[in-house]
């Protein structure tokens, strides 16, 4: 079965064009255009938009023009003129037998057409023998945003499609599954999924996305070279939790850039396992960032130790989860009864330490 579509050149037709004496124009700023074919009733574009059918006469600007002469059952005619104020151009236009084209126009120029699917092609472009039915496209460009449609076509007719697409610039697009959640940009809260935003300054913003009994998602997204930012994401249904201790209430904690609370305990209940940057700011100015990793299950606590001039970011242990805890605990269970000293070190959560016992009371 041959190819439902195939792309070839323009064709270059037969034409004539005449400058005439000075055209009778409305005023001195425009020039006359007149057209003939051999096929009366043929549909003229000019600059792809229909102006009537011909033959025709019309006023136009100076300058150049495409004009566009098309007729069932014949393959389009397209010529560039050229517009002198006060005078006359005609254009006479042979039509070749053919037809069954499509015919892409769109900005920006090199966008990717795809038919039904699966033939993609360069634009502009003129589709030949193209098939009678429905028929499914879409553009793509990059830096701007992609546009679908469709059109049913009969065989033998002549469709010209002109687009438009829109730049992708100054876009947000957040969506999550489940909707819902709500969406905090750069630290601030914007709505809630599905959303989307304009008119958003290039650069690198932080986002993240909550939604109670799912675990927080934190994302980061550079549109400094004017692309579109999208944030589409199945919400984990578990998670750890997340607990920063801080030597000031007035310390800020963030995650990947991500500001998550402010004071000396700052929490996330269920957070989306992977790799962070956890940074701890005071307002003295300093700061301290560590790399971390949270698990798919359980809590991981931090605490930042503020001395002298440095700053630093260590694991903490609860004192109920420490081996020192649990052993003293055992130690005076011990005495009541053997089973209970078993019982109490089968629960111990950490192995025995070596050498000196350092402890962080909370």
């Amino acid at each position: 079965m041959a190819a439902l579509l195939r792309s070839i050149p323009l064709a270059c037709l037969t034409a004539w064009l005449t400058l005439a004496s000075p055209a009778h124009a409305q005023d001195g700023d425009t020039g006359l255009l007149r057209v003939v074919t051999s096929n009366p009733g043929a549909e003229v574009f000019v600059d792809n938009a229909s102006v009537g059918t011909a033959p025709l006469t019309t006023y136009l600007s100076p300058g150049d023009h495409t004009v566009r002469i098309a007729a069932p059952q014949f393959d389009p005619f397209v010529r560039r003129v050229t517009i002198t104020a006060g005078r006359t151009v005609e254009l006479k236009a042979d039509l070749i037998p053919g037809g069954s084209t499509v015919e892409f126009i769109v900005e920006p120029g090199g966008a990717t057409l795809t038919m039904n699917g699966r033939d993609t092609h360069p634009t502009p472009v003129r589709l030949r023998d193209v098939v009678a039915g429905s028929h499914t496209w879409t553009l793509e460009a990059k830096g701007h945003e992609s546009k679908s449609g469709s059109f049913s076509f009969e065989r033998g007719s002549n469709l010209l499609i002109v687009e438009q697409l829109e730049s992708s610039a100054g876009r947000l697009s957040f969506r999550s599954r489940p909707e819902g959640a709500d969406v905090f940009l750069n630290g601030q809260l914007v709505g809630a999924t599905p959303l989307d935003l304009n008119g958003i300054d290039p650069g690198v913003h932080q986002v993240l996305l909550d939604l109670p009994g799912h675990a927080t998602v934190v994302r980061t997204l550079d549109t400094n070279d004017g692309s579109k930012g999208e944030v589409d994401v199945k919400l984990p249904d578990s998670g750890a939790s997340l607990v920063v201790k801080a030597p000031s209430s007035a310390a800020v904690v963030r995650l990947n850039g991500v500001k998550i609370g402010q004071g000396r305990k700052v929490r996330i209940p269920k957070l989306e396992r992977g790799r962070y940057s956890l940074q701890v700011s005071l307002p003295d100015g300093s700061s301290r960032e560590e790399r971390i990793e949270i698990e798919d299950r359980g809590g991981s606590r931090f605490k930042a130790v503020s001395s002298g001039e440095a700053m630093r970011i260590k694991p903490f242990t609860p004192l109920t989860r420490s081996w020192y805890f649990w052993a003293g605990t055992a130690a005076v269970a011990g005495g009541a009864a053997t089973g209970g000293l078993i019982a109490y070190n089968a629960t111990i959560p950490d192995p025995v330490p070596e050498g000196e016992i350092l402890v962080d009371l909370p």
